[in-house]
């Protein structure tokens, strides 16, 4: 068993990084150098998403609580607080990503519906919320029929991957496209970072049709 570090400077350029090579060497001083289909081949990641957020407020929420829009894409992507989710002035910055994460799909989602968006409280408050929690809109990329489901889910900093947002029944967090199709809601939501709304795969339905007997 080894385990492999890598170090970014805090201001690296944002986007997919890719491993080329990486040299092993014990402490005997053996080397061995891996490439990236040598790697891969062992089932290790090869890339790896920096994210770089402007982390700028877009508004300013009290213990009251309150709604704060991003400044590009309005209500479309949006936060709101309710009342003692927080004790004090507290920061809200909404980044939409402009560019689509490298993550892979969990199991069960034909892909993201929504752009991948980082919101930032500062100070973070204590998560997970408590009833009746956060509602987060997310944008759509392109019109989606309106009622459709959504699934949210958020970027785990441990990982790099997708792991289900969850909700203040301690259930995964459920939302849904609104009327006009160019966003998605999600109610009662207990903690977020950078977070996504996923499409669940469209099972399809066999029907077997037969003519009527006349017998």
């Amino acid at each position: 068993m080894w385990e492999s570090r890598i170090f970014f400077p805090q201001f690296s350029e944002d986007g997919t990084w890719w491993i080329d090579r990486i040299s092993v060497k014990d402490t005997v001083r053996n080397m061995r150098t891996y490439d990236r289909a040598a790697l891969e081949g062992m089932g290790l990641p090869t890339t790896l998403d920096v994210i770089r957020p402007s982390l700028i407020p877009d508004g300013t929420v009290g213990s009251t609580g309150g709604i704060v829009e991003d400044d590009t894409f309005g209500s479309r992507a949006s936060l709101t607080l309710p009342a003692g989710a927080v004790t004090g002035a507290t920061d809200v910055a909404i980044d939409v990503l402009s560019d689509p994460l490298a993550i892979p799909t969990p199991i069960g989602f034909e892909g993201p519906g929504t752009l991948f968006v980082n919101i930032a409280l500062t100070p973070t408050p204590a998560f997970p919320l408590s009833a009746p929690g956060m509602q987060v809109v997310l944008p759509v990329p392109s019109p989606l029929p309106a009622g459709s489901v959504m699934y949210l889910y958020k970027v785990d900093p441990s990982t790099g991957g997708l792991v289900p947002a969850i909700n203040v029944s301690g259930l995964n967090a459920i939302g849904f496209v609104s009327a006009d199709g160019l966003s998605a809601v999600f109610a009662g939501i207990a903690g977020l970072s950078t977070v996504v709304g996923l499409r669940p795969d469209v099972i399809p339905v066999s029907v077997d049709i037969r003519p009527k007997s006349t017998e």
